[in-house]
């Protein structure tokens, strides 16, 4: 009997030490490796994502310093492609008449050059060098481009040398008070300013000074019917922008080259620089603006530019910023033979 108990009291002893086997925790060095192990998960899942991270910023800074280039480059081509042009046929073959009140006495000039350039180093008129909002980076080229605005285009049904009035074929044209305007013909061209103007209301429109010419339709004359627009006279220049980054600028030049500052427009963010080179009719290769004689502007049939951008976001390798330079050409359409 007393075998019996002793057996079974070993066989329970036996057991309870099997069951606290199999519920035993993990030993010192198993936690240290469990340990180990997600750290290094934990730490290539990190590794990976900071990668993800910094490649969807540089994509992302490389876009926006694309869709700049892009932006730069349709608008500043589309003036170029518009310089010297006017809806009635090539300038340098009309007969030129300014009636401002005022006159510019350099206008006539600008208008049978079309193009004029300045070099990194020559002043711009009313755009001075420095760091302040609006001023020109030292070292980057600028240029004037003069042409009229096409979309503000009408024709003029009569005009009153009298009263010195065009009255225009709609009462929905976008002139206003200031405005320096074109009319032509096929064998004239002049420019007034805008006295007096109420689009959307009234389809006359006053200006400051009558002039000498009279721009009344005349089928017999064999005259072409008289058009009426908007004159956009551009500068395109690298200036500081109002983050204290630089930007590419379109700046409109009024009457007596005054630069229309409140009409300043940032076309491009992150643009570090500009050089713009001229292809003179009947020459090999593009020139700088400083090696362009006064007399040869109105010879110039294109204009390259090279735009050299750079990223906001310090997006690249140890934290610098993306760099790219782009080149562009275009040419100046009414100078196409």
């Amino acid at each position: 009997m007393s075998r019996l108990v002793h057996s079974r009291q070993t066989s329970g002893a036996s057991r309870k030490r099997a069951a606290r086997a199999r519920v035993r925790g993990f030993s010192l060095v198993e936690l240290m490796i469990s340990l180990m192990l997600g750290l290094l998960v934990v730490g290539s899942a990190g590794a990976i994502f900071l990668s993800n991270r910094q490649t969807y910023r540089a994509t992302e800074a490389l876009g926006r310093v694309q869709e700049s280039s892009r932006m730069a480059y349709e608008l500043f081509s589309r003036d170029v492609r518009e310089t010297g042009g006017n809806p009635c046929g090539r300038t340098q073959s009309l007969t030129f008449y300014n009636f401002q009140s005022t006159p510019d006495t350099t206008l006539k000039d600008r208008w049978l050059r079309g193009v004029f350039g300045y070099n990194g180093s020559t002043a711009t008129p009313g755009i001075a060098f420095g760091t302040a909002t609006g001023n020109r980076i030292a070292g980057t080229d600028a240029v004037d481009l003069i042409s009229v605005d096409q979309t503000s285009a009408l024709s003029v049904l009569q005009h009153s040398l009298a009263a010195a009035q065009f009255r225009l074929n709609t009462i929905n044209h976008t002139f206003a008070v200031g405005d320096t305007l074109v009319v032509c013909d096929n064998a004239r061209m002049a420019v007034y300013t805008v006295s007096a103007a109420q689009p959307g209301v009234t389809d006359t429109i006053t200006v400051d000074n009558a002039g000498t010419q009279n721009f009344n339709p005349d089928v017999a004359s064999g005259r072409a019917s008289p058009i009426i627009a908007r004159q956009s006279l551009m500068r395109w220049y690298v200036g500081r922008n109002a983050d204290g980054n630089n930007s590419m600028f379109r700046v409109p030049i009024g009457a007596g080259g005054a630069v229309l500052a409140a009409r300043r427009q940032e076309v491009a963010e992150g643009v570090e620089g500009l050089r713009v080179r001229y292809l003179v009719t009947g020459a090999g290769a593009y020139a700088d603006a400083g090696t362009i004689a006064a007399d040869t502007w109105r010879s110039v049939s294109a204009v390259q530019a090279q735009i050299n951008l750079a990223s906001t976001d310090r997006a690249g390798v140890g934290g610098a910023r993306l760099q790219r330079a782009v080149v562009h050409t275009a040419t100046i359409r009414n100078r196409v033979p």
